[in-house]
């Protein structure tokens, strides 16, 4: 197998083919994993509003020593314990005892959830969404005075 691949390398053709192959299975990778990254942001800006701050607050300096209060925690956990009993999940499923659940299980439930009615399924329509479409505009903003 290896020698194969040096010999496609040398005929360069091939190697271009298979380095394409590659950039586009990365890209498709780095696609998903920002989609669910933003789905889950926006349910929990949702839950408790304020939770993404706005661009004159979000450096990086002021988001070094964020952290959610008690009320915060308090809404994200009735709100996990709701959406489990919503989509009957099991009765010893994480989400009903948040302190246990991790990242993933809020990932997939709201991948269950993205083709269902009241849920954006498209992420224009998150990202074009506030404080998202904020952001979004200042990211441009930022990207354009410093690369171009």
């Amino acid at each position: 197998m290896e020698r194969t691949v040096r010999e496609l390398k040398r005929t360069g053709v091939a190697a271009g083919t298979i380095n394409e192959a590659k950039s586009v299975r990365m890209r498709s990778t780095v696609k998903n994993k920002v989609n669910l990254y933003l789905r889950q942001l926006y349910w929990m800006n949702r839950v408790v509003p304020g939770v993404i701050k706005p661009p004159n607050v979000a450096s990086f300096t002021e988001m070094q020593n964020v952290g959610l209060g008690t009320t915060a925690r308090d809404k994200i956990t009735d709100a996990l314990r709701a959406m489990a009993t919503e989509y009957a999940l099991p009765a010893d499923h994480p989400l009903r005892v948040p302190i246990t659940a991790k990242s993933f299980h809020l990932h997939d439930q709201l991948k269950t959830m993205s083709g269902r009615p009241g849920t954006p399924s498209a992420m224009a329509d998150i990202l074009s969404s506030s404080p998202f479409c904020e952001l979004l505009t200042k990211a441009k903003e930022n990207v354009e005075k410093n690369y171009l």
